[in-house]
Order: structure tokens, then sequence, then C-alpha cells
């Protein structure tokens, strides 16, 4: 963690943030953005500008999902000076993004840098294959119980 803080000092860091394929921001302990790449912009939405200094409430669903995400989050790096969550998210148009993320606390600064990577089409393939069992399931249910009826049929046209 001293190494990433040194790297930020360094000449090559900004090269490095802003080319990464990884999505990466910097939030001070007043939890606003200072820092954000290229990558983090084109997965919320947002220009540069319109990250920078703002809250990071703002990429959240709700205040309450804030709330939730920096009790579990903010804990786990005070304890451990890092996490990893997957978390549901608010793009610029209002739709929602999952991400894991994982964040790194810079013990010299307090900041912490985070990474990103979106698994919405993940979410939405676990959701499909959910709907599709359940479909299945109601299916495989509406079938046995013709099976059944054609066997009761069965049963009593043997008996006469």
């Amino acid at each position: 963690m001293a190494t990433l803080a040194l790297l930020r000092l360094s000449a090559e860091f900004p090269k490095i943030f802003q080319r990464s394929f990884i999505a990466m921001f910097i939030v001070d302990k007043e939890h606003i953005i200072v820092d954000a790449n290229d990558m983090f912009c084109k997965i919320f939405g947002y220009a540069y500008d319109e990250v920078m200094h703002q809250p990071v409430s703002m990429l959240h669903l709700s205040s309450s999902t804030y709330q939730q995400f920096k009790e579990s989050a903010y804990h786990d790096i005070e304890q451990y000076e890092t996490t990893l969550l997957v978390y549901e998210f608010k793009h610029k148009n209002g739709t929602s993004l999952w991400l894991r993320i994982s964040g790194d606390l810079i013990p010299d600064t307090g900041e912490i840098t985070w990474t990103l990577t979106d698994i919405t089409e993940q979410k939405e393939n676990e959701q499909k294959i959910r709907q599709l069992n359940e479909s299945l399931h109601i299916e495989v249910q509406q079938q046995l119980e013709i099976l059944r009826e054609k066997d009761k049929q069965l049963q009593y046209q043997s008996r006469l």
C-alpha cells in the first residue's frame, strides 16, 4: 500500500492510472472523488469534470443503499485496509450497474483507491437463468399433473 502511495507521487502514475483497462477512482477521507480514470467515466457515463470533487454518494441508487455500502465497505477498510464487494450502483442515465468493487486504504493520506469491474451482464444472465429455471419447473409440474391425470384415466379404464 505504501508502494501505491509512492507510485502516486511518481511521474508515471497519471499515465498508468488513465490508461488502465480497469476502472479506478480515488476518494478522500470525506468520501469525495478526488481522481478517476477514463474507464471509470466510461462505466458510469460521466465526463471527468462531472465527477471530480463530487460526493461518492452520487454513484449509489439511493441514500439508503449508500449508507449500507458505507457501513459494510468502510468497516472492512478500517479493520483490514481492504475490501471486496459486489454491489449495485447507478449509471448517469439512471439504470443500475452491478460492479465488483475493491477498495484499498492509502494509510499515509487516508484516501481509498477503488477498482471496479462491471459485472452487469453477468448479473443479468444469472437473472435470466433463474427465470428460465422457474418457468421450466412450472412446465415440468404441469406436465407431471397431466401424466398423473392420464394415469388415473388408464387405471379407471382397466378396471372397467
